[in-house]
């Protein structure tokens, strides 16, 4: 595993692990209440991968664990 600062590269997989996390919460009670392209949305996550404030983990170059600040 290998953890660091994410890259405009990256993108493509972090939208896809948003869009799965927003599609999993609907089975949770508990979870927040997202929705992709609102919140978070491709544009907002392009700008804080441009700011350096997403951390993500990856395994085999798959992105499997990220942290957000803003």
């Amino acid at each position: 595993m290998q953890i660091r600062t994410a890259t405009v590269q990256d993108l493509s997989q972090i939208c896809a692990f948003y869009k799965q996390v927003c599609l999993d919460q609907k089975k949770d009670d508990y979870s927040p209440d997202w929705h992709w392209g609102v919140y978070p949305s491709e544009e907002g996550l392009k700008q804080q991968i441009n700011n350096a404030t997403v951390i993500i983990a990856t395994d085999n170059d798959k992105v499997i664990e990220l942290c957000r600040s803003c």
